[in-house]
């Protein structure tokens, strides 16, 4: 037992040495200065290289070498091109889509009717499917979505 504690003390008296060195070395405020620092230069800009694509190679599905194909351009006509005139179209005025939102599901298990909490541009009300609030119809509801038609525009809104 003796002889472990020669080679024991030591040992510990070294790791905890280590330990607070680094934590002290860790801790001091000593400003750092490094040498040597590199400074960017620009370097000297030179001419670039013009590159050229030689796309002459074999096609690795056929084997054959592409031929060189002459492409013969049109002769430019000095009459200036028709411009058709547009009809105007009923501009339709723009209505913006109904804020929509679905806040879940009344089940009366009794009857076992449905009724559903959907939320039309900030007013909350019981309806049930197919019924129409403010233009806007519940059509369906799904375990994720609920389907609403508006102006016959499907409408999709996650639960």
């Amino acid at each position: 037992m003796d002889k472990r504690l020669y080679i024991l003390i030591p040992l510990v008296v070294i790791i905890w040495g280590l330990i607070i060195y680094k934590a002290v070395d860790a801790l001091s405020t000593e400003p750092v200065v490094v040498e040597n620092q590199i400074q960017d230069t620009p370097k000297a800009s030179s001419p670039k290289k013009e590159r050229i694509l030689h796309l002459n190679y074999s096609d690795p599905f056929l084997g054959t070498t592409p031929q060189k194909q002459v492409v013969k351009a049109k002769p430019v006509s000095k009459r200036q091109p028709k411009i058709a005139e547009r009809k105007r179209k009923k501009q339709e005025p723009k209505v913006s889509l109904p804020k929509l939102r679905y806040n879940g599901m009344v089940e009366n298990h009794g009857s076992g009717s449905e009724r559903h909490l959907v939320a039309v541009n900030g007013s909350t009300r019981i309806v049930t499917i197919g019924e129409d609030i403010d233009g806007v119809k519940l059509e369906k509801v799904y375990a994720d979505s609920v389907l609403f038609t508006w102006n016959s525009e499907k409408i999709f809104i996650r639960k």
